[in-house]
């Protein structure tokens, strides 16, 4: 599969993903009450979206790359 990054761009990505979801929760813990929170819910939701994403792709890129193996 050539339109899938390398397993690194995979990985930091993930890491993106776990930072974002931190991070967010932490803002909005200390903006409990005030009204800028969507940008902390915003940081939170790509972060999980990306955190469970990107594990996916690198499976899939991993078992793509052992089919090609296979194949030959």
């Amino acid at each position: 599969m050539k339109w899938l990054p390398s397993f690194v761009r995979l990985f930091m990505l993930l890491v993106l993903g776990l930072l974002l979801t931190f991070l967010g929760a932490m803002g909005s813990i200390n903006h409990i009450g005030e009204g800028s929170g969507t940008l902390y819910s915003f940081a939170r939701i790509l972060g999980l979206v990306l955190s469970v994403v990107a594990p996916l792709l690198i499976l899939l890129k991993l078992f793509s790359r052992l089919d090609r193996k296979n194949a030959q």
